[in-house]
């Protein structure tokens, strides 16, 4: 059952990842030789060197290439499961959960970076002939199938929070819950006074203080880590309580579903993190591992953009901190724009297979 659930959900995941750079291709082409508007008596600028597109289209590349060595990484995990001799109930579980959380990342992801194509291409992109039409319809059905995305989410947050059952064999479900709590209070110590926990784990954290460069790689980890280490606890802590007030595990867990699907997405997040960055490490040849370490850089600031509230909120950026973070992004994209069309190409999708006329050069 473990191997159909997970060659199942790696195959929609890789199917994403596929329509997705699908998508982007034609999109980025077409940026390089669309002219629009531009300085009066002056040639029009291409579409791709307005900023506001490269903001548009490659963050999404840098997260499909993330994607692409997610799944990269799943299959050789799913290999070396399959050929274990020994049980391995835990790496098994873990599999799993891996294979549902990245099936809903990478469908989710497919499906807004196919709209946003769309849109990038202006009325080209809902010409049937250009193929963005024809990859949104085949791919939306993803998100549901081989398991609602939602459905995925939670139980990938269920078998994170089994993991620490695990740990402690005598541990039922709910004790496993009221762990987590204990590891709560004592890692944040939440009955200290108001803000002070907040200013002693600012200090602790490596890369937080206001003169480090955000575009340092050990920063974006630890925010990972942080966002996904706080969510879960904070999921135990939420669970405890309403199992000290009486109510039954699998209603306790119901009720805190939203907090689950976050602690499972930011989970997802760090291991897409953790891979692109290991990745970027070894590659061979000092442009190539620029070029992915310039675009593992563009994939954490901007995840870290789109979430910048709750970084705020929980103390791991300040105002001004987060405003680098967006000029960061900008930067990142800027520096991007000259290879765009290379990181494209990269994807490996042959003229004739991406089959959409607003690519070529008229």
């Amino acid at each position: 059952m473990l191997g159909t659930l997970v060659q199942g959900r790696a195959s929609i995941a890789a199917a994403s990842v596929s329509a997705s750079q699908s998508a982007l291709a034609i999109a980025v082409r077409y940026g390089l030789r669309r002219r629009q508007f531009g300085p009066p008596g002056e040639e029009e600028v291409l579409l791709l060197d307005y900023r506001t597109h490269q903001g548009r289209l490659l963050p999404a590349v840098a997260a499909t290439y993330a994607m692409h060595f997610g799944v990269e990484q799943l299959i050789a995990d799913y290999a070396r499961a399959q050929t274990a001799s020994k049980d391995q109930g835990k790496a098994r579980r873990q599999l799993e959960g891996f294979a549902a959380g990245l099936k809903a990342a990478a469908t989710w992801h497919a499906t807004e970076t196919i709209q946003m194509c769309r849109e990038a291409c202006g009325g080209q992109g809902y010409l049937a002939v250009n193929r963005l039409a024809a990859l949104k319809a085949d791919t939306e059905v993803f998100t549901t199938f081989e398991g609602d995305n939602t459905v995925l989410m939670l139980l990938l947050a269920r078998s994170l929070l089994t993991d620490y059952r695990v740990q402690f064999e005598d541990m039922d479900w709910v004790k496993t819950s009221r762990y987590l709590a204990g590891r709560v209070l004592s890692s944040l110590q939440e009955a200290t006074p108001a803000g002070a926990f907040l200013d002693v784990l600012f200090q602790a954290v490596p890369g937080r203080g206001e003169g480090t460069d955000v575009r340092r790689r050990e920063v974006h980890l630890e925010a990972f880590r942080f966002r996904e280490q706080h969510l879960l606890a904070g999921l135990g802590r939420r669970i405890k309580r309403v199992l000290d007030g009486g109510v039954g595990s699998y209603e306790a867990f119901e009720r805190h579903g939203d907090h689950a699907v976050a602690a499972a997405r930011a989970h997802v997040d760090l291991m897409l993190l953790e891979r692109f960055s290991q990745v970027a490490e070894r590659a061979r040849g000092a442009r190539l591992k620029d070029t992915l370490g310039t675009l593992c850089d563009l994939f954490a600031l901007s995840r870290i953009e789109q979430d910048r509230g709750w970084f705020q909120e929980h103390g791991f950026l300040s105002g001004g901190r987060s405003k680098e973070v967006v000029k960061a992004v900008g930067e990142l994209c800027a520096e991007l724009r000259p290879k765009a069309g290379d990181l494209v190409a990269a994807f490996g999708i042959p003229d004739a297979v991406l089959a959409a006329p607003i690519t070529v050069q008229g």
